[in-house]
């Protein structure tokens, strides 16, 4: 069972507006904690035994709440160890070393999930997964195509109306992935993208798919977001 999780929380947050303009988005606050409480939270139930978090906008905030934790996680300034190199494929180079030749889960950190979501994903049996989720505004999330519980690849957004799986930004890596993240190039906004390096060893048929109920996981992307987001933490974290 995989026992180590790596969070991205390096981003710039631009999508927060004001209201990550002094500290990290993840630590917007939701019902009286930061929102990346209720995320920690959730994978210390489910089990994992190290965290790792990989930091970069605001590190310093991010630093002092995550030593302010009852429990320890690991930290990795992402720019300390790419330099200027960003993206989510960047995230997971920048923790490579402290990963080492492991499988491990990786979440994006303007997530959270319920404990039980993360069970599948924590199997170890020689293969990548990517999680997905049903979802009716797929505009804002990259499209999961799969067959037969296998990965095809990760598309783009889709402007079409309708229910998509989305590529809601949890998965799990064997170390197969370093080689395929070496690989990848800057995509047209000029970022380091995790589903390029997914897609190439999904070519290879090696990355199953984690198909997740509907509101098993949220996202804190927008100010638009947070009514939402708190609803889900008041049902769930309560």
């Amino acid at each position: 069972m995989i026992r180590t999780i790596v969070l991205a929380a390096a981003g710039r947050g631009t999508r927060m507006k004001h209201l990550a303009q002094n500290h990290s988005k993840h630590l917007v606050e939701i019902a009286g904690r930061p929102f990346f409480y209720y995320t920690l939270s959730s994978i210390r139930a489910a089990g994992f035994q190290r965290i790792i978090v990989v930091v970069g906008h605001h590190a310093a905030r991010m630093r002092e709440f995550l030593s302010s934790l009852p429990y320890p996680v690991e930290v990795v300034d992402q720019a300390e160890v790419v330099g200027e190199k960003y993206g989510t494929a960047s995230v997971v180079e920048a923790a490579r070393h402290s990963i080492g030749e492991q499988s491990f889960v990786y979440q994006m950190g303007d997530w959270v999930y319920t404990p039980e979501v993360y069970a599948p994903l924590r199997v170890e049996d020689g293969f990548c997964r990517a999680s997905s989720m049903p979802y009716q505004v797929p505009h804002q999330f990259g499209i999961v195509e799969q067959k037969n519980g296998w990965l095809k690849r990760i598309v783009e957004q889709s402007s079409e109306p309708g229910t998509y799986e989305i590529n809601n930004a949890l998965y799990s890596f064997t170390p197969a992935i370093f080689p395929a993240i070496d690989a990848v190039v800057p995509s047209p906004r000029g970022e380091y993208e995790i589903p390029d390096a997914i897609n190439a060893l999904a070519a290879q048929h090696l990355v199953k798919v984690v198909s997740l109920p509907a509101g098993a996981g949220i996202e804190l992307g927008k100010p638009e977001d947070l009514p939402l987001v708190e609803q889900f933490i008041q049902e769930h974290f309560s």
